[in-house]
């Protein structure tokens, strides 16, 4: 990242300019943890208040400290520490909140959908049910740091697992739950991702603007006895989102 105290601003204004100081006053909360990555700054207002300082202040503040990578805009919701990302290993975990718990990353969802229906012909195929089968979807939001990351649909076989109507899943682990409440254990996962773009809902839901980009996920997910019981599509934050892995080559 630039160094926030530009040399532009000094060069007006002097190195003490009041807008310059209000900058190295958040870098220096950032820097040491007091404002963590992901964090979302106080209101404006509150900020004045707080600095005893004008909003023109403030904002030429905060223009600095976002050209400079420290602070990232949100469309609706004020200013946000920049998080720099999230990269998930393929290796490991399959559940989103195994995988933020071991990265000691604090998780909320928001439940959008929750329903139960006919599959689609593509679903059905895939799960290896018939057409005449109902199936439970859930739709979420997933948040890092209060910070939406990824839009979730799970789509289950629900005769595996018909108490999953009366879950709250806004506090719920979907995995955590099917292990201990129908021995369900996930084992593994055929997945294929691709680039795209939000669309209006999409941008809406995680704070993105239309066309921002995104990475499309389809999962199938397999338990212990190779049966695929979940078809998923995510899709995630182009801006924040990451998956990593290693390539061994065959001699």
């Amino acid at each position: 990242m630039a160094t926030p105290t530009a040399s532009s601003a000094s060069d007006v204004e002097g190195a003490h300019a009041r807008y310059v100081q209000v900058a190295d006053q958040i870098v220096s909360d950032i820097t040491s943890g007091r404002l963590a990555p992901g964090h979302r700054l106080a209101s404006e207002r509150e900020l004045c208040e707080r600095l005893s300082i004008s909003r023109d202040t403030l904002r030429r503040a905060l223009a600095v400290l976002a050209e400079a990578g420290y602070i990232s805009p949100s469309a609706r919701r004020g200013w946000f520490v920049s998080a720099g990302g999230y990269s998930e290993p393929l290796t490991g975990s399959l559940g989103f909140t195994e995988w933020a718990a071991a990265e000691g990353l604090p998780t909320t969802s928001r439940v959008l959908t929750t329903q139960v229906r006919r599959p689609t012909a593509e679903e059905a195929a895939a799960l290896r049910i018939a057409a005449t089968k109902r199936v439970f979807e859930l739709e979420r939001v997933r948040l890092i740091n209060d910070l939406p990351l990824s839009l979730d649909r799970s789509v289950l076989v629900l005769a595996r697992a018909p108490f999953l109507t009366g879950v709250d899943f806004a506090r719920a682990s979907l995995y955590a739950t099917l292990r201990e409440r129908a021995g369900i254990e996930p084992t593994r996962s055929e997945w294929e991702a691709r680039a795209t773009l939000a669309d209006e809902r999409v941008a809406d839901l995680l704070d993105v603007r239309a066309g921002s980009p995104m990475l499309s996920v389809i999962e199938l997910v397999f338990d212990q006895d190779n049966v695929p019981f979940e078809y998923g599509r995510l899709l995630n934050r182009g801006d924040l989102y990451r998956y990593r892995t290693s390539i061994r080559l065959r001699p």
